[in-house]
């Protein structure tokens, strides 16, 4: 009698460890395929984010070719500050009711303004266009800014 009570007892622990194992295959299987899912899932919102903006980085040319009217216009920053760029490597920054003179260069992706006060400091950013809008990233303050082209 006592060998049929063990018999069962060990069907029952060998029952209970496929059953352990059999769940522990199906969590592993459902966790992988939340992961696949989400990874799909931002690659499909890079590439839509991508789609709707275009990116370029200035691109002026070299030498005497060089096209500074690329960055004509004003750009917004907020409503308190703004950028004009005439076409021509003078601008001026608008903060405020303060105005700055500045003389700007493209060197590669790099966009230079040089202020006429010599009290505000020289600034270089990474420069590129977003649709018509000014991505700047760097300058003395190290950050990313986004400034909206007027119309």
């Amino acid at each position: 009698m006592a060998s049929k009570h063990s018999k069962k007892k060990q069907t029952y622990k060998i029952n209970f460890k496929r059953f352990v194992s059999v769940i522990g295959i199906i969590i592993a299987l459902i966790v992988i395929v939340i992961i696949a899912i989400s990874a799909i899932s931002k690659k499909t919102e890079h590439k839509d984010n991508d789609k709707e903006n275009k990116i370029e980085y200035i691109d002026p040319g070299e030498g005497i070719n060089k096209d500074l009217s690329i960055l004509v216009g004003t750009y917004v920053y907020n409503e308190d500050i703004k950028y004009s760029f005439n076409g021509e490597s003078r601008g001026v920054l608008y903060d405020k009711q303060d105005e700055y003179a500045f003389t700007y260069n493209i060197d590669g992706q790099l966009l230079i303004l040089t202020f006429d006060d010599q009290t505000v400091h020289k600034a270089v950013y990474t420069a590129y266009f977003i649709d018509r809008d000014l991505k700047l990233i760097g300058g003395n303050q190290g950050g990313e800014y986004i400034l909206k082209k007027e119309k």
